[in-house]
């Protein structure tokens, strides 16, 4: 019997590209927002949180740099590298 190949359209392609630019899109709103915050009010969240947490505002400013810079390599891992595989492979195939 003959092996059927899997056939890859380009509206799969555009709708999974569209989704992940969208994605990518979000999660930098997040770092805008999470950045903002920060700067804004940083002593009003640490003084809300150093009653759960019991750190200086230096280490809570610490440990939110810290996360924000975790959180960008991950969406640029999870959304920005696919995003541009899935472009450059839809091209390749369309060609």
């Amino acid at each position: 019997m003959k092996e059927q190949t899997p056939r890859y359209d380009k509206h799969g392609f555009k709708m999974l590209s569209g989704i992940l630019i969208r994605a990518a899109g979000i999660s930098l709103l997040v770092l805008i927002v999470w950045s903002v915050w920060l700067l804004i009010g940083s002593e009003f969240a640490c003084r809300y949180y150093s009653d759960w947490l019991g750190i200086p505002l230096k280490d809570f400013i610490l440990l939110n740099l810290f996360g924000i810079m975790v959180f960008k390599v991950l969406a640029t891992l999870f959304f920005l590298i696919p995003f541009a595989a899935v472009k450059w492979y839809g091209r390749l195939l369309h060609t």
